[in-house]
This record gives structure tokens, C-alpha cells and sequence, in this order.
């Protein structure tokens, strides 16, 4: 037995003698002038772990890469991926392939096929630096996972409806991936995501599309530090779990039914450290269960924040409700979630109470709404009346003969004053640093006027 197991050993130490040494990763070099002058050639002679270096130039035609190579543009955004304008312009077949530095352009328009400018079916993919332009969709992740996605711009097909775009960045059962400091622009939804789950999507933009993140049946993911900006809606949370948004801004998005950010039916989630700026309605939720709201700004919203009477054992507490329209719209008498936590309530820029002890709470409570408020939210068409001599006059008559049983919340905590967290901050800093910048405009002009006066009346005496 023991002469056996030495016998082994001795074999497999031969092995190891005589077993080929990894040859080295290869760098390829590809345009004119160099070893290969088409990607497409480069791309068949590779080997695993080889680099393709792409100098500037036009390279046409779709391109399978089924091997884990590294490709990458000398020049970043100069050398040009002109797809065929069918199907995918790059399909990736291989796990462990980057992508970086190309302007990729020309995919094919078809629908039932999900054509893309970059197709990845396989894991651990890196998509980083390119530009994206003229295709359907812009990255589709399909059933592939642990990819990191960073620092793309995407531009979809601004002249077509939205019907006719595709999404800017599809994931679609993947898992575990990075998307990190992208730019959408002109798409259908900016980021999609379906049947995908502990994704974290950071510091990314979407501009001038229908969603800026459209979500479904997905868990444990994190969106932090977006900025969606004119968007039908900003981000759509629907059937899902343990979802964490913070730090993000949603701006201008504007329309008979346009939210900042909604909730349908989620579960276990939450949203803090948000702005909501100049949307129709900064967040609305419907049939959601322990939705944690706190620590974010609705501020200059036609409506602040819409809570259907369906969700519940949720809070909403220490955010600042500031020169909304309308702060609340509710649609039942009471609403089964806590408007505070810890005997901390809002801040509510419409509340006129006196912090009688001193610790910044203020007495009596805050009570959301008035009559002309339950008009709008029952009758959206009074919104034309807003501010209105008879809005006011239906507003002081509730004030002194409130006669119409209506749904409203009790804030039983109001804050005197507003809550600190990042965004709010960070928008004061904009804004005061935008003062400075109209005052210094307001006194430049006046001394240049000034001084325009003076030379006009020396002019004038010495004529």
C-alpha cells in the first residue's frame, strides 16, 4: 500500500515537471498599418486572457466575441463600432470579456429579437467608457451575471415615440452586477430590471426618457446618488422586496400622472436622504406594506406625496414637505401607516404651531389639508383655480366652519425646523451659491451702468 501511494506521488510529480508552462496573455494591435487591420480577424486569431488594442478608425460589421479578451480603444471614443443594422452589433459569448473606450453604433431595430448594441449572455462581463448611439436597445444583460457596468453614455432615438425606443440598460435575470456613473438619454426606460436581484446602481443619470428606472419582481438591490431629470416618471418600484433608495434626485417630471418615484407593491423597503424637486407628484404608493420613508425633501411638488389608504404598517417621518401645492394627497379617512417615529414627526413648511418646550416640536399638531385640497384630489380639474379668490375663500370658510367630513393626516410631532440630511443640504448649497452668483450679476451691471453714465456725462460737458 505504501509503495502504492509513493508510485503516485512520483507520476504526478512528473506531470508537474513536464506540463506546459500558461503561455503569457498576448497584446494585439489592431488598424491601419498594424498586424490586423479589422477587428472582426483580431478577434478569431485571440486567445483567452489576450488584449486587443483598437487604434482610431471605422470598423464595420457585427461581432461575436467568444473568448475572454480584453477590448479596448487606444483613443477613447475614436475608434467606431458600426454594427450591420441587424441584430446585435456585439454579442458576447464568453464569460470574463471587457469592453472599453468604443463609440458603438448601427444595432438592428427588432423588438421580438431585443436587438442591442451590446448583447452579454455570459457572467463577469466589463462595459466601461463607451458611447453608445443608433441602436435599440444599448446594453442587455440577459441571464448573465456579476458584470460591472460604468461610466457609458447611451443615447436612444430621441425622433421616435417611446413606444418605438428601446431601454438604455436592460437586466433581465442578472444578478450581483455594478452599474456605476452612466448616462441615459432619449431612451424608453433609462435602467430596466427584471427578475434581478442584489444589484447596486450608483451615481448613474437619465435624462429626457419615460422611466428613469423601471423595476419589477427584483430584490435586495440598491439605487444610490442618481439623478433623473425630466423623465415621465423618475424610477417605478413595483412587486418587489427590500429595495433601498438614497441619496438620489428626482426633477421635472411633469404630467397628468407623473410621479418623482412609485411604489406598487412592495415590501420591507426604503427611501431616504431623496429629493423631490418640480415634479406633478413626488412619491406616490399604493398597496405597500412596511415602507420606511424618512429624511428626504419634497419641495416645490404639485403634490408632495400621494398615500393610498391600501398601504400600510409603513412610516413616514422626518422629511421636509416645503411650498408643495399640495403637501398630502390621501384617499381615505385614515391611513394605516405612522406619520412620525420616536416622537419625530415632518417638516411641514405650511404648519403655523409654536414650539412651546423648546425642543423643537411644535403644538398642536399638524393637520394635512383643507377643503379646496380635498376638491383637487377628488376633482383634479380644480387645480386651475389654485391660489384663486376662491380657493382662498373655500380655504378660510373650512378654517372657521369646517362642515365637510374629508380623508387627512395627523402629524401629532410637527418640526419647527427643517431636517438636515445630504440633499437637502447640498440644495441649499446650489441655491445660495446661485444668490451669490445673481448678486454679483446684480452689482456688475450696475457699476457697468454707472460707469457708462459717467462716460456719457463727461462726454457730453466736454462736446
Amino acid at each position: 500500500m505504501e509503495r502504492k501511494v509513493i508510485l503516485c506521488l512520483f507520476f504526478i510529480a512528473i506531470l508537474f515537471v513536464w506540463m506546459p508552462e500558461k503561455a503569457e496573455s498576448a497584446v494585439r494591435e489592431v488598424g491601419e498599418g498594424k498586424p490586423n487591420a479589422q477587428l472582426a480577424e483580431a478577434l478569431r486569431e485571440a486567445e483567452n486572457g489576450d488584449v486587443i488594442r483598437v487604434y482610431p478608425g471605422e470598423y464595420r460589421g457585427n461581432l461575436v466575441i467568444d473568448r475572454s479578451v480584453t477590448l479596448e480603444a487606444v483613443e477613447e471614443g475614436r475608434a467606431k463600432i458600426i454594427g450591420d443594422g441587424e441584430g446585435n452589433v456585439i454579442t458576447i459569448d464568453h464569460p470574463g470579456v471587457t469592453i472599453r473606450g468604443f463609440e458603438i453604433s448601427s444595432g438592428g431595430l427588432n423588438y421580438l429579437k431585443n436587438d442591442a448594441a451590446i448583447m452579454v449572455n455570459r457572467d463577469g462581463a466589463r462595459i466601461e467608457n463607451n458611447r453608445i448611439r443608433r441602436s435599440l436597445f444599448g446594453i442587455y444583460l440577459k441571464k448573465s451575471s456579476n458584470h460591472v457596468i460604468r461610466g457609458n453614455d447611451i443615447v436612444g432615438r430621441e425622433k421616435r415615440s417611446f413606444s418605438e425606443r428601446g431601454n438604455g440598460l436592460q437586466i433581465y435575470y442578472s444578478h450581483g452586477n455594478r452599474v456605476e456613473r452612466n448616462r441615459f438619454r432619449h431612451v424608453r426606460d433609462g435602467i430596466y430590471v427584471e427578475f434581478s436581484h442584489r444589484n447596486r446602481l450608483h451615481s448613474n443619470r437619465v435624462e429626457d426618457s419615460r422611466y428613469g428606472v423601471h423595476y419589477m419582481w427584483s430584490d435586495d438591490n440598491v439605487f444610490e446618488g442618481n439623478v433623473f431629470l425630466r423623465n415621465v416618471s423618475g424610477a417605478a418600484i413595483m412587486y418587489s422586496k427590500r429595495v433601498k433608495l438614497t441619496n438620489n434626485r428626482f426633477e421635472n417630471s411633469q404630467g397628468l400622472r407623473s410621479f418623482g418615484m412609485f411604489f406598487q407593491t412592495v415590501e420591507d423597503s426604503e427611501a431616504y436622504d431623496n429629493l423631490f424637486l418640480h415634479n406633478s407628484i413626488g412619491v406616490f404608493s399604493d398597496l405597500s406594506r412596511n415602507i420606511q420613508i424618512h429624511h428626504n425633501t419634497f419641495l416645490a411638488n404639485d403634490i408632495g406625496m400621494e398615500m393610498l389608504g391600501s398601504n400600510w404598517d409603513g412610516a413616514v417621518y422626518q422629511n421636509n414637505f416645503i411650498d408643495n401645492l399640495q403637501q398630502l394627497a390621501i384617499n381615505e379617512q385614515t391611513t394605516k401607516i405612522d406619520w412620525f417615529k420616536e416622537e419625530r414627526g415632518n417638516y411641514w413648511s405650511d404648519y403655523e404651531g409654536v414650539d412651546v418646550d423648546g425642543e423643537g416640536i411644535g403644538k398642536p399638531k399638524y393637520q394635512s389639508g383643507n377643503l379646496f385640497e380635498y376638491l383637487m384630489t377628488k376633482y383634479p380639474h380644480t387645480r386651475l383655480f389654485i391660489q384663486s379668490p376662491t380657493a382662498k375663500m373655500l380655504e378660510a370658510i373650512d378654517r372657521w366652519f369646517p362642515v365637510v367630513s374629508r380623508p387627512s393626516v395627523t402629524d401629532p410631532y410637527p418640526l419647527m425646523k427643517p431636517v438636515r440630511h445630504e440633499t437637502y443640504d447640498r440644495l441649499r448649497r446650489r441655491s445660495e451659491a446661485g444668490g451669490k452668483a445673481a448678486f454679483a450679476w446684480v452689482i456688475s451691471a450696475a457699476l457697468l451702468l454707472t460707469g457708462g453714465g459717467a462716460f456719457w456725462t463727461v462726454h457730453r460737458r466736454n462736446r
